[in-house]
């Protein structure tokens, strides 16, 4: 069933349509959204309980040292890492993000998810982390150093550190955990279209295949689609966790790096946990799309079809 929630923002009055299927948390917001660590309103990497969260990245860490992987060069804690990890994520976005010009991009962003798998002693934020600090050790690198260069560096000093990431990536690729998307058309889709849709997939290290059983992704044909970016001033959510008076959100067709700790007063019903991947997704043609805006691949779950699921939400301005 459909209940309608009328939200006041200032002197605007909004309808969102929320359905519960599933407890998703859904609400309309007037906000730019951003991507860098840095520039969020609600910093997640100085909060003490998330600090906390990475000792178990910090005694794999040292194992690894200990092992001669590395020199850290300087004494290290959980809260360096969660340091460390942001000012990842942030050089990440400024050099390869959605504001960065597009001819400049060498590589699609390594998705935000990795950066923050605490509890994996040998998980992906691991690789991260280990491939990191060779990469300090071989150049002489300190973690406030870097970090320095995250948060005031020119985009061009930054831009020197993307080898760093293509090292990242083919680590997460050879551990298993970045694997390669495949893609299939569905054959209705218009000839011209679909070879577009597939030069975006492979320029973003997707493969696309004919046969739809191999596929991880089938993108379907809807005629009555926009394929436009919509006002970024109405956004959707939807919540993941509450923690006090925050809920951690995600913002409808951005992708996971967009994701922030919100006032949770705001945020209308209850979290939802991370919906389990089926075997092969059935998306509409925008998540190729979005891939292509933002160089980094979106939330699958946005883009489903509506007869597929998808909760249903919409905008009326007064």
């Amino acid at each position: 069933a459909s209940i309608v929630f009328a939200l006041e923002f200032s002197s605007c009055v909004w309808e969102l349509h929320h359905t519960f299927g599933g407890g998703a948390a859904l609400c309309l917001l007037a906000a730019m959204r951003t991507a860098a660590p840095f520039k969020k309103s609600f910093k997640e990497h100085e909060q003490p309980w998330f600090v906390n969260l990475h000792a178990t990245l910090l005694t794999s860490i040292k194992q690894a040292e200990r092992r001669k992987e590395f020199d850290i060069m300087q004494p290290v804690s959980p809260k360096k890492l969660a340091e460390l990890l942001a000012g990842l994520q942030q050089l990440q976005d400024d050099v390869l993000g959605v504001q960065s010009p597009r001819d400049s991009r060498p590589m699609t962003k390594i998705p935000a998810e990795y950066f923050r798998q605490f509890s994996e002693a040998s998980g992906p934020t691991f690789v991260i982390l280990r491939t990191t600090f060779k990469y300090f050790s071989d150049k002489g690198l300190k973690v406030d150093g870097f970090n320095k260069l995250a948060r005031d560096g020119t985009r061009e000093d930054k831009a020197n550190h993307l080898v760093l990431f293509d090292s990242i990536e083919k680590e997460l690729k050879s551990a298993g955990f970045l694997k390669t998307k495949r893609i299939c058309f569905v054959e209705s889709m218009e000839k011209k279209f679909k070879k577009m849709l597939g030069h975006l997939a492979t320029r973003h290290g997707a493969e696309v295949v004919a046969d739809a059983s191999t596929a991880t992704h089938i993108i379907t044909h809807d005629p009555n689609l926009s394929l436009t970016r919509k006002d970024p001033s109405q956004d959707f959510l939807r919540a993941f966790e509450k923690r006090g008076a925050w809920a951690y959100v995600h913002w409808w067709y951005y992708p996971s790096s967009y994701r922030e700790w919100y006032p949770s007063k705001d945020v209308v019903g209850a979290p939802e946990p991370v919906p389990s991947p089926p075997r092969i997704w059935k998306l509409n043609p925008k998540f190729l799309i979005d891939c292509d805006h933002f160089n980094e691949w979106p939330d699958e779950n946005d883009y489903l079809p509506e007869d597929e699921g998808t909760p249903k939400a919409s905008v009326i301005t007064p």
